[in-house]
């Protein structure tokens, strides 16, 4: 916090005073300080953060390896030219998604992949979250515990479509860098494709067992991600805007397309 008991300046020049021992006009020798003499304080109460918030720059070589807790919370994510968009770093999911990822307090994780069959008659949407922002349920819990809200849902478009949206608490999560599991349902990432074992509940008026796979193969892995506020605290990560999918479901999904994948 800026110090508020800043001294006394004075006037800029001395007294002029008659006498022999009058300085010249070049004379510097009793000019008063400007400011005060008290170093090491903000001159204003604002926040830096009002002026830009430029980071700090990277250095040539920055170090690849996880931020502290392996989350994505760090201060000064932006890069020093302002750039909303960067080499991926901080988690790492450089060239492949990583679940093993420690989410804190008040926060989330989110993998996300939709896809739309080639006829364009079907599609599909399925979030792995841990800390689910969509849960009235962590919202009352005070988001404390991101661990004990979170979910694999489904959602299924066309014919037969379902959707599913259960929170499940801490003792349903496994995590490791290749798997998230939420209770029967789980993302796999395997050699270079993305695999879903979906076995949940549908949710009202249509209660019934959504079962099945979705297999999603990137056409490449993306090595950017965009910094989505002014503390790098929140960060999307596109790896996969375009790719082929492949859905087995049950209520007759079982089709081709296009596919996607993020996360954040």
């Amino acid at each position: 916090m800026p110090r508020q008991d800043l001294s006394a300046t004075g006037p800029l020049w001395p007294d002029l005073r008659q006498g022999p021992a009058r300085p010249g006009p070049d004379d510097t020798a009793g000019l008063c300080q400007p400011v005060s003499g008290v170093a090491g304080c903000d001159l204003r109460a604002q926040s830096a953060w009002a002026d830009g918030e430029f980071s700090a720059p990277r250095p040539a070589h920055p170090f690849a390896g996880p931020v502290s807790g392996g989350g994505r919370g760090a201060s000064g994510g932006g890069g020093a030219d302002g750039g909303l968009v960067r080499a991926s770093r901080g988690r790492g999911d450089t060239e492949r998604p990583c679940f093993g990822v420690d989410v804190a307090p008040d926060g989330y994780a989110w993998w996300y992949v939709d896809g739309v069959s080639d006829d364009g008659s079907r599609a599909v949407s399925v979030i792995g979250f841990i800390g689910s922002v969509f849960s009235p349920w962590y919202k009352w819990s005070g988001r404390r515990v991101p661990q004990n809200h979170c979910c694999i849902n489904v959602v299924t478009y066309g014919p037969g479509g379902r959707f599913t949206m259960t929170d499940r608490g801490r003792s349903a999560l496994r995590q490791s860098r290749d798997a998230l599991q939420v209770g029967p349902s789980r993302m796999v990432w395997d050699n270079g494709v993305l695999v879903i074992d979906v076995d949940e509940v549908s949710a009202l008026p249509m209660v019934s067992r959504v079962r099945g796979q979705i297999r999603l193969t990137p056409s490449a892995i993306t090595g950017v991600e965009a910094i989505l506020t002014p503390n790098g605290s929140h960060i999307w990560r596109p790896f996969a805007p375009t790719a082929r999918i492949e859905v087995d479901l049950t209520q007759g999904h079982s089709w081709q397309g296009h596919g996607y994948f993020d996360a954040n």
